[in-house]
C-alpha cells in the first residue's frame, strides 16, 4: 500500500520507497539486479501511483499486466499495464479519475463525483481502462484472470468480482471500448479466484471457503 489511509506522505509518487510501487527485478545467485537497466534509485520500479493493488494476471501473449487497484472512499479500478513501459495509475493525487480532496472523498463535500463530473485530465497519469463507484453495497474490488481459458462463454475477457457484494463481472474489448457485463453475484466475501485442474473458475471467501464454478 501507498502507507497508511490517504497515503499522507505521498509515498506512492515517491519512487526512492517501495510503498505504492510495482517493482521489476531478476533475482540470481541471492543478489538483486534491475531489469530496466537503469542505476538510480527507481532502477526497479516499473509502476507507481497505487494504494491497494488486490490481484495481479500476466496475459504473456500481449504482453500485459492486468491490476485491479482498491479505493479509499470512492472509486474501484481495473489497470492494464505493459510489463515493459512504466506507468503511473496516480494514488493518492486521484482515484478512478478524479481528484482526491484532503477529506479522502472526490467531491469535497464528502461525496463521490461519477465519471461525466470533473474528471482529473493529467497526461501523468495512465487511465484505468474501468471503474465503478461505491454504491450498491459495491466496497473492494478483487481481481481476477485475463480468461484465455474456462468457460467459452467467458474466454476473451477479463474476471473480477467485488468483496461486499460477491458480484462478478467480465471485461470486454469490443470494438476498441472496454465494457463490463454482470453475469451474476455469489453469496460470499470474494477475496481471490483460481483455476482448477480442469479449467474451472475457483472462487476464494472470507471465512476460508473455496468454490468451484461449473
Amino acid at each position: 500500500m501507498g502507507g497508511g489511509s490517504l497515503d499522507p506522505h505521498s509515498n506512492a509518487q515517491d519512487t526512492s520507497t517501495p510503498l505504492g510501487t510495482i517493482q521489476l527485478f531478476s533475482f540470481i545467485d541471492n543478489d538483486i539486479y534491475p531489469v530496466l537497466g537503469e542505476t538510480n534509485s527507481d532502477s526497479l520500479v516499473l509502476h507507481k501511483g497505487l494504494r491497494n493493488p488486490w490481484r495481479f494476471d500476466f496475459d504473456n501473449n500481449n504482453n500485459r499486466l492486468w491490476v485491479t487497484d482498491v479505493g479509499e472512499k470512492c472509486w474501484e479500478e481495473v489497470n492494464l499495464l505493459l510489463i515493459n513501459e512504466s506507468a503511473n495509475l496516480g494514488w493518492p493525487k486521484r482515484e478512478g479519475l478524479h481528484k482526491v480532496h484532503s477529506n479522502g472523498y472526490t467531491n469535497e463535500n464528502g461525496t463521490c463525483y461519477y465519471d461525466e463530473d470533473a474528471p482529473l485530465v493529467s497526461n501523468d497519469f495512465t487511465d484505468p481502462i474501468a471503474s465503478y463507484i461505491h454504491e450498491g453495497g459495491n466496497c473492494s474490488i478483487t481481481g481476477g484472470f485475463w480468461m484465455n481459458w474456462g468457460p467459452k462463454s467467458l474466454q476473451d475477457g477479463y474476471l473480477y468480482g467485488d468483496f461486499c457484494t460477491g458480484s462478478i463481472w467480465i471485461l470486454r474489448d469490443i470494438e476498441g471500448i472496454w465494457t463490463d457485463e454482470y453475469i451474476g453475484s455469489f453469496q460470499g466475501m470474494i477475496v481471490g479466484f483460481g483455476r482448477g485442474l480442469s479449467d474451472e473458475i475457483l472462487i476464494f471467501t472470507w471465512d476460508g471457503s473455496i468454490y468451484s464454478l461449473n
